[in-house]
């Protein structure tokens, strides 16, 4: 009898983690801009833009009411590999979670943060679609 009620916890949790399993983080760069991302809800989505915080710039994004991804943290810097190389540039990496079902145009901005009337340099946009 205890085996046969072993037999159907194991039989029972397997089927509960039938759905655990998470799918692989998609990962893009400003070359993917042009490509449409799609993802399912729970999955992650990683950003990484070319960076340089020893010029002030720094890229940005601003959720809008209705966003179907939501930002995990603060984004993380990765100096690019040279030694000794001072104000060297590198990759600034975002990590948003789909939360909703839906489109969205995903915009970046790299800008100063206190030149608030300043156009950004530079703009990074992606079109992502939650399935």
């Amino acid at each position: 009898m205890r085996s046969g009620r072993g037999i159907g916890l194991v039989a029972l949790v397997a089927l509960l983690c039938a759905g655990c399993a998470t799918l692989p983080p998609v990962r893009v760069t400003p070359a993917d801009a042009k490509k449409p991302i799609e993802l399912a809800k729970g999955q992650d989505l990683y950003v990484a833009l070319p960076s340089n915080p020893s010029t002030g710039y720094r890229w940005t994004y601003h959720a809008g009411k209705q966003s179907i991804l939501q930002l995990s943290g603060e984004p993380t810097y990765s100096a690019a590999p040279a030694e000794g190389v001072v104000g060297r540039g590198g990759t600034e990496t975002f990590q948003f979670r789909a939360v909703a079902p839906g489109s969205e145009k995903l915009r970046l901005l790299y800008k100063r943060p206190w030149e608030k009337a300043e156009r950004p340099v530079d703009v990074a946009v992606f079109d992502v679609k939650v399935h």
